[in-house]
């Protein structure tokens, strides 16, 4: 009985450590499903602040566009002054109607100056846009080939 009971003991002892070793891998798997769940809700994150990105990125360009337009009609305007300025002055009519015409076109060209200032920064804008886009991408990729 003696050699029986040693085997048995030796049995449960390694049953025991079976268990135990068992017992640890599923800690180890729910500690990884527990981290791919995290993963996912940070990817779908990341998806969320790309698409509010590339929308902020389409308004600013539809801005620079709508600047753009406005610039090439009061340039337009500017230079219509202009020419009537120019033939007013030929004529030598009155130099109140002259300066009132010079006061229009300094003001058209502040106003063009403006909407330059103003589309320039926007297009800055635009490019950062696309800047954080790219970023967003590449950690997009970055945490895609971590789940895979």
């Amino acid at each position: 009985g003696k050699v029986a009971s040693t085997k048995i003991n030796s049995m449960e002892t390694d049953i025991d450590s079976l268990r135990s070793a068992h017992n640890d891998c599923a800690d180890k798997v729910e500690e990884l499903y527990e981290d791919l769940e995290k993963a996912k809700e940070k990817y779908e994150a990341a998806q969320d602040t790309l698409r509010q990105l590339r929308i902020s990125e389409r308004g600013a360009a539809i801005k620079v566009g709508e600047l753009e337009a406005e610039i090439v009609h009061l340039t337009s305007e500017r230079d219509k002054l202009s020419n009537a300025a120019l033939s007013l002055a030929e004529s030598s009519t009155t130099p109140e109607g002259s300066s009132d015409l010079e006061k229009a076109n300094e003001d058209l060209k502040s106003q063009v100056q403006e909407l330059d200032d103003l589309r320039r920064a926007l297009i800055e804008q635009v490019e950062k846009y696309e800047e954080e886009l790219t970023d967003a991408d590449a950690l997009l990729k970055t945490k895609e080939d971590e789940l895979d």
